[in-house]
């Protein structure tokens, strides 16, 4: 199963910047939106990267709590069946 493909939409002033990415990429994907404020033919300023760089972040956790959620849900269904117990020893 591959990573999930993913893109990031910033519109400014008639301007569409796209970041394309996959999970896992999320490095990547910060040092391309750090490239275009360092370039001079984009209107891709620092304000800009903050909030590109804090939507990555929000999906970063939201992935994070559904990821633990999951686990928690699955442990859950485990102890119902008693597969899991907490503890060392047990």
């Amino acid at each position: 199963m591959g990573n999930k493909k993913r893109e990031m939409v910033l519109n400014k002033r008639g301007e569409r910047f796209i970041f394309c990415y996959e999970d896992g990429q999320e490095d990547a994907l910060l040092e391309a939106i750090c490239a275009q404020v360092e370039n001079p033919g984009t209107i891709f300023d620092e304000f800009d990267a903050r909030v590109a760089k804090r939507e990555v972040i929000f999906s970063l956790m939201n992935q994070a709590d559904l990821l633990v959620n999951g686990l928690t849900g699955e442990i859950d269904e485990l102890r119902k069946i008693g597969e899991f117990s907490e503890g060392v020893g047990q």
